[in-house]
């Protein structure tokens, strides 16, 4: 019998690229992965003969954050501040995407550049001074694709390997699939 161990959990998180260099400006990891995810995709109309452009891929989520282990403990910086810390990295890493490089970690085949287009901050328990304790975050982002990015950037490589790994994760799936599950010969 093997030995049991405890469970390595792989948190999802955001990180903030320089967009020439690729260095990691900021690190946001999750304390608790979301419990949902939902995805769109938008397909946006071309006037002939313009081929159409590839769907953008809306993803949205919420992810929570609490505090309140640590303050058990006894961390100081958890009963100075609460979560805000977290929150203010949030919030600053927004505020900057314009001049940097967001990439979405979500386990090691969703890493993909984004634009965050909203975040909600729905804070929900305060410690006496009146920093949260506990916050559920509604975030909504679009998964950027190669027309937003140069050839050789670091964004477009990160593009073109989700894709290459959706077209994997697609032949799958096929190759489990033939007409006769769908109760054809031929078409």
């Amino acid at each position: 019998m093997s030995p049991v161990g405890p469970i390595n959990l792989i948190k999802g998180g955001f990180v903030q690229l320089d967009p020439i260099t690729g260095i990691v400006l900021r690190l946001i990891a999750f304390q608790y992965n979301p419990e949902t995810l939902t995805r769109r995709l938008d397909v946006i109309a071309a006037p002939p003969p313009s081929p159409p452009p590839p769907p953008r891929e809306v993803i949205s989520f919420t992810v929570s954050f609490d505090a309140a282990d640590k303050l058990e403990v006894g961390d100081t910086a958890a009963q100075q501040f609460g979560i805000l810390p977290t929150l203010a990295a949030l919030q600053v890493m927004l505020s900057s995407s314009p001049t940097s490089l967001i990439v979405w970690v979500s386990g090691n085949k969703r890493i993909v550049p984004v634009r965050i287009t909203e975040m909600q901050f729905v804070e929900q328990a305060f410690h006496p001074n009146l920093n949260p304790i506990r916050a559920d975050v509604v975030i909504t982002q679009v998964v950027l694709g190669d027309q937003d990015f140069t050839k050789d950037s670091r964004g477009r490589a990160l593009v073109d390997a989700y894709l290459n790994t959706l077209q994997q994760l697609a032949q799958l799936e096929a190759s489990d699939v033939s007409l006769a599950s769908l109760g054809l010969t031929e078409i």
